[in-house]
């Protein structure tokens, strides 16, 4: 999907941000078992991938005051990734925004719907990126401070995975307890025949010593 992106740029764009939004939610519906301990490394690693296609496009941009503003927002978060996978320190994650994306899909949404919006001034640039940034380090402080984890409330809440998963745990459980009852019949008549044994002739029985 990320290599529409050189194709049809919005488009896959869009949907590029939608499966790394869902990822975890993906893999668990699919059963492919999760990421393991390397949810951080592999997500970066996608991430990394799919963003540097949408500054291949970028780099076709005719307007510097598109084009520059997306190179420099890509380096910047390139850093904080890296300075991330050294010290393994969130807060860098915080501190260097995927702003990026966000200018990348504006950018390429008012040049196809709304071209008069498209950046054509410094000051055309600043405000856009304004409104871009305050709702993504938002993001970026649920993501990395608190480490919220809302693909957990879309599968409990919206594909309800967890119920399916216990249930199916829960029946499997009781077609086991259903077939160890049925494999030993003669330990259960035996268990029978002693206690009714016992309640006939009681002093047949001595206490353990």
């Amino acid at each position: 999907i990320p290599l529409l992106i050189l194709r049809y740029p919005l488009f896959g764009g869009v949907m590029a941000m939608a499966l790394d939004a869902l990822d975890v939610v993906l893999i668990e519906v699919i059963g492919l078992g999760g990421f393991g301990g390397h949810y951080s490394e592999l997500d970066k690693l996608l991430d990394s991938y799919y963003l540097t296609l949408e500054l291949i496009v970028s780099f076709r941009w005719t307007s510097p005051y598109a084009r520059i503003p997306a190179i420099a927002l890509y380096v910047y978060r390139a850093i904080g990734v890296v300075a991330f996978e050294v010290t393994h320190a969130r807060v860098l994650l915080f501190l260097f925004p995927n702003l990026f994306e966000n200018w990348w899909l504006y950018c390429v949404a008012v040049a196809q719907f709304f071209p008069r919006l498209q950046p054509r001034s410094w000051r055309s640039v600043a405000i856009p990126m304004l409104f871009l940034l305050v709702p993504k380090m938002g993001q970026e402080y649920l993501l990395h401070y608190p480490e919220a984890q809302p693909w957990d409330w879309i599968k409990h809440r919206v594909l309800h995975t967890a119920g399916r998963r216990a249930g199916a745990s829960r029946g499997l459980q009781n077609e086991s307890c259903a077939r160890g009852a049925g494999f030993q019949p003669a330990l259960v008549d035996s268990t029978r025949g002693a206690v009714s044994t016992f309640k006939r002739h009681p002093a047949t029985f001595s206490a353990p010593c």
